[in-house]
Protein backbone atom coordinates (compact mmCIF):
# COMPACT_ATOMS: atom_id res chain seq x y z
CA UNK A 1 0.00 0.00 0.00
CA UNK A 2 2.93 2.50 0.91
CA UNK A 3 4.52 1.78 -2.40
CA UNK A 4 1.23 2.41 -4.25
CA UNK A 5 0.69 5.62 -2.38
CA UNK A 6 4.06 6.12 -3.62
CA UNK A 7 3.89 5.76 -7.01
CA UNK A 8 0.79 7.59 -7.01
CA UNK A 9 2.43 10.76 -5.57
CA UNK A 10 4.63 10.85 -7.84
CA UNK A 11 2.52 10.49 -11.03
CA UNK A 12 0.76 13.29 -9.13
CA UNK A 13 3.33 15.44 -9.01
CA UNK A 14 4.51 14.72 -12.55
CA UNK A 15 0.93 15.63 -14.28
CA UNK A 16 1.08 18.63 -12.53
CA UNK A 17 4.70 19.17 -13.79
CA UNK A 18 3.84 18.76 -17.29
CA UNK A 19 0.46 20.42 -16.84
CA UNK A 20 -1.80 17.27 -17.49
CA UNK A 21 -4.96 16.52 -15.71
CA UNK A 22 -4.54 13.68 -12.75
CA UNK A 23 -5.56 11.27 -12.91
CA UNK A 24 -5.54 11.15 -16.48
CA UNK A 25 -9.22 10.14 -18.36
CA UNK A 26 -10.43 8.17 -20.76
CA UNK A 27 -8.78 8.53 -24.45
CA UNK A 28 -5.13 9.66 -22.61
CA UNK A 29 -2.30 7.56 -21.31
CA UNK A 30 -1.83 6.66 -18.05
CA UNK A 31 1.41 8.09 -16.17
CA UNK A 32 2.59 4.88 -14.74
CA UNK A 33 1.90 2.29 -17.42
CA UNK A 34 1.62 4.74 -20.21
CA UNK A 35 -1.14 3.14 -21.98
CA UNK A 36 -4.21 4.55 -23.20
CA UNK A 37 -7.00 4.23 -20.79
CA UNK A 38 -10.81 3.31 -21.69
CA UNK A 39 -13.90 4.48 -19.78
CA UNK A 40 -13.33 1.42 -17.32
CA UNK A 41 -9.72 2.16 -16.65
CA UNK A 42 -10.05 5.83 -16.32
CA UNK A 43 -13.26 5.61 -13.31
CA UNK A 44 -10.94 3.06 -11.61
CA UNK A 45 -8.37 5.73 -11.50
CA UNK A 46 -10.77 8.69 -10.08
CA UNK A 47 -12.36 5.68 -8.04
CA UNK A 48 -8.52 5.17 -6.53
CA UNK A 49 -7.69 9.14 -6.40
CA UNK A 50 -10.58 10.12 -4.18
CA UNK A 51 -9.30 6.58 -1.75
CA UNK A 52 -6.15 8.20 -1.63
CA UNK A 53 -7.32 11.63 -0.84
CA UNK A 54 -10.14 10.49 1.69
CA UNK A 55 -7.15 7.93 3.35
CA UNK A 56 -4.95 10.34 3.24
CA UNK A 57 -7.12 12.97 5.38
CA UNK A 58 -8.03 10.37 7.35
CA UNK A 59 -4.18 9.51 8.30
CA UNK A 60 -3.90 13.50 8.82
CA UNK A 61 -6.49 13.19 11.12
CA UNK A 62 -5.53 10.86 13.21
CA UNK A 63 -1.82 12.48 13.72
CA UNK A 64 -3.16 15.53 14.04
CA UNK A 65 -5.17 13.55 17.62
CA UNK A 66 -2.25 11.75 18.66
CA UNK A 67 -0.13 14.87 18.18
CA UNK A 68 -2.54 16.62 20.15
CA UNK A 69 -2.64 13.66 23.09
CA UNK A 70 1.08 13.03 22.82
CA UNK A 71 1.51 17.22 23.44
CA UNK A 72 -0.88 18.15 26.27
CA UNK A 73 0.02 17.70 29.52
CA UNK A 74 -1.25 14.48 31.16
CA UNK A 75 -3.79 14.34 33.74
CA UNK A 76 -2.87 12.31 36.48
CA UNK A 77 -5.80 13.48 38.82
CA UNK A 78 -7.11 10.34 38.44
CA UNK A 79 -3.93 8.18 38.53
CA UNK A 80 -2.63 10.06 41.46
CA UNK A 81 -6.00 8.99 43.35
CA UNK A 82 -5.32 5.36 42.52
CA UNK A 83 -1.79 5.72 43.60
CA UNK A 84 -2.71 7.44 47.13
CA UNK A 85 -5.02 4.34 47.27
CA UNK A 86 -2.25 1.92 46.61
CA UNK A 87 0.17 3.65 49.16
CA UNK A 88 -1.68 2.92 51.64
CA UNK A 89 -0.73 -0.86 51.68
CA UNK A 90 2.14 -0.74 48.98
CA UNK A 91 3.82 2.17 49.51
CA UNK A 92 6.91 1.04 47.48
CA UNK A 93 4.70 0.10 44.59
CA UNK A 94 3.12 3.54 45.02
CA UNK A 95 6.36 5.56 44.80
CA UNK A 96 7.39 3.36 41.72
CA UNK A 97 4.35 4.82 39.84
CA UNK A 98 5.34 8.43 40.52
CA UNK A 99 8.48 7.75 39.62
CA UNK A 100 7.25 6.48 36.09
CA UNK A 101 5.09 9.45 36.03
CA UNK A 102 7.54 12.02 36.88
CA UNK A 103 10.13 10.64 33.90
CA UNK A 104 7.08 9.91 31.44
CA UNK A 105 6.06 14.07 32.03
CA UNK A 106 9.87 15.05 31.99
CA UNK A 107 10.36 13.68 28.68
CA UNK A 108 7.19 14.45 27.32
CA UNK A 109 8.60 18.30 27.80
CA UNK A 110 11.88 17.25 26.56
CA UNK A 111 10.16 15.67 23.24
CA UNK A 112 7.97 19.59 22.62
CA UNK A 113 11.32 21.34 23.41
CA UNK A 114 13.31 19.58 20.50
CA UNK A 115 10.52 18.31 17.99
CA UNK A 116 11.28 21.93 15.88
CA UNK A 117 14.80 20.82 16.18
CA UNK A 118 16.19 19.78 13.14
CA UNK A 119 18.71 17.21 15.28
CA UNK A 120 18.11 14.41 17.36
CA UNK A 121 15.85 14.52 20.48
CA UNK A 122 17.93 14.39 23.74
CA UNK A 123 15.70 12.20 26.07
CA UNK A 124 15.94 11.04 29.61
CA UNK A 125 15.61 7.45 31.04
CA UNK A 126 12.67 6.46 31.24
CA UNK A 127 11.80 5.17 34.56
CA UNK A 128 10.90 1.71 34.63
CA UNK A 129 6.54 1.05 35.08
CA UNK A 130 6.50 -1.70 38.18
CA UNK A 131 4.13 -3.44 36.23
CA UNK A 132 4.85 -6.77 38.25
CA UNK A 133 3.88 -5.45 41.58
CA UNK A 134 0.47 -3.94 40.16
CA UNK A 135 -0.72 -6.87 38.35
CA UNK A 136 -0.18 -8.40 41.99
CA UNK A 137 -1.61 -5.73 43.86
CA UNK A 138 -4.51 -5.86 40.80
CA UNK A 139 -4.80 -9.89 41.67
CA UNK A 140 -5.11 -9.43 45.73
CA UNK A 141 -8.04 -6.59 44.72
CA UNK A 142 -10.19 -8.92 42.64
CA UNK A 143 -9.59 -11.84 45.09
CA UNK A 144 -11.12 -9.37 48.03
CA UNK A 145 -13.82 -8.56 45.24
CA UNK A 146 -14.72 -11.88 45.15
CA UNK A 147 -14.34 -12.59 48.73
CA UNK A 148 -16.96 -9.58 49.07
CA UNK A 149 -19.25 -11.53 46.58
CA UNK A 150 -19.10 -14.90 48.49
CA UNK A 151 -20.27 -12.99 51.43
CA UNK A 152 -23.63 -12.59 49.90
CA UNK A 153 -24.30 -16.06 50.86
CA UNK A 154 -24.84 -17.22 54.58
CA UNK A 155 -21.84 -19.63 54.57
CA UNK A 156 -19.88 -16.30 53.17
CA UNK A 157 -21.04 -14.09 56.03
CA UNK A 158 -19.62 -16.80 58.37
CA UNK A 159 -16.44 -17.26 57.21
CA UNK A 160 -15.97 -13.42 56.98
CA UNK A 161 -17.09 -12.94 60.34
CA UNK A 162 -14.76 -15.30 61.91
CA UNK A 163 -11.84 -13.80 59.89
CA UNK A 164 -13.19 -10.06 61.45
CA UNK A 165 -13.17 -11.69 64.91
CA UNK A 166 -10.10 -12.89 64.79
CA UNK A 167 -8.54 -10.17 63.11
CA UNK A 168 -10.26 -8.14 66.30
CA UNK A 169 -8.53 -10.41 68.88
CA UNK A 170 -5.40 -10.41 67.71
CA UNK A 171 -6.01 -6.38 67.56
CA UNK A 172 -7.18 -6.26 71.62
CA UNK A 173 -4.01 -8.95 72.36
CA UNK A 174 -1.36 -6.19 72.55
CA UNK A 175 -3.52 -3.94 74.88
CA UNK A 176 -4.67 -7.42 76.94
CA UNK A 177 -1.22 -9.22 77.00
CA UNK A 178 -0.64 -6.89 80.54
CA UNK A 179 -3.96 -7.56 82.11
CA UNK A 180 -3.68 -11.55 81.30
CA UNK A 181 0.04 -11.71 82.54
CA UNK A 182 -1.12 -10.02 85.97
CA UNK A 183 -3.87 -12.38 86.14
CA UNK A 184 -1.77 -15.30 85.20
CA UNK A 185 0.48 -14.02 88.46
CA UNK A 186 -2.80 -13.72 90.81
CA UNK A 187 -4.17 -17.53 89.97
CA UNK A 188 -0.61 -18.93 90.56
CA UNK A 189 -0.27 -17.07 93.72
CA UNK A 190 -3.91 -17.88 94.92
CA UNK A 191 -2.85 -21.55 93.80
CA UNK A 192 -0.01 -21.41 96.26
CA UNK A 193 -1.82 -20.31 99.26
CA UNK A 194 -4.44 -22.97 98.74
CA UNK A 195 -1.76 -25.62 98.88
CA UNK A 196 -0.14 -23.96 102.11
CA UNK A 197 -3.61 -24.24 104.14
CA UNK A 198 -4.49 -27.40 102.82
CA UNK A 199 -0.75 -28.50 104.24
CA UNK A 200 -2.03 -26.80 107.34
CA UNK A 201 -4.77 -27.67 108.41
CA UNK A 202 -5.00 -29.28 111.96
CA UNK A 203 -7.32 -32.33 110.37
CA UNK A 204 -4.78 -32.92 108.06
CA UNK A 205 -2.05 -33.45 110.66
CA UNK A 206 -4.33 -35.36 112.79
CA UNK A 207 -5.08 -38.11 110.14
CA UNK A 208 -1.68 -38.11 109.09
CA UNK A 209 -0.92 -38.89 112.69
CA UNK A 210 -3.67 -41.55 113.14
CA UNK A 211 -2.22 -43.17 109.79
CA UNK A 212 1.44 -43.13 111.28
CA UNK A 213 0.24 -44.65 114.11
CA UNK A 214 -2.17 -47.61 112.59
CA UNK A 215 1.30 -48.71 110.00
CA UNK A 216 4.00 -48.55 112.88
CA UNK A 217 3.18 -48.99 116.22
CA UNK A 218 1.54 -52.71 116.58
CA UNK A 219 -0.44 -53.90 119.26
CA UNK A 220 2.88 -55.34 120.70
CA UNK A 221 4.26 -51.77 120.85
CA UNK A 222 1.23 -50.66 122.23
CA UNK A 223 0.88 -53.02 125.24
CA UNK A 224 4.43 -52.75 126.11
CA UNK A 225 4.20 -49.17 126.58
CA UNK A 226 0.98 -50.07 128.30
CA UNK A 227 3.24 -51.66 130.85
CA UNK A 228 6.39 -49.35 131.05
CA UNK A 229 3.90 -46.30 131.44
CA UNK A 230 1.97 -48.49 134.81
CA UNK A 231 5.21 -49.15 136.17
CA UNK A 232 6.49 -45.44 136.54
CA UNK A 233 2.83 -44.41 137.57
CA UNK A 234 3.09 -46.98 140.08
CA UNK A 235 -0.69 -47.36 139.63
CA UNK A 236 -1.48 -43.73 140.97
CA UNK A 237 -2.75 -42.13 137.52
CA UNK A 238 -4.85 -44.50 135.42
CA UNK A 239 -3.62 -44.95 131.45
CA UNK A 240 -4.31 -46.27 128.84
CA UNK A 241 -3.27 -46.47 125.42
CA UNK A 242 -5.63 -46.36 122.63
Amino acid sequence: AETWRALWEAARHYSKHVEHQFPPVEGEHCVLCHQPLNADAGARLVTFERFIREDTEKQATAAEKAYDFRSRHPDIRFIGEIRRRIAIHHPTAAAAVLRFMASADLRRLQCLRDIVSPGGMALSPQAALPEAELAEIESEARAYARQLEAAADLEGRKILQAEHDELKDRAAAGHLHDIAGKEIDRLVKLDRLAKCLGQTSTTAITKLGNELADEIITPRMRDRFQREIVRLAAEKVRVEVV
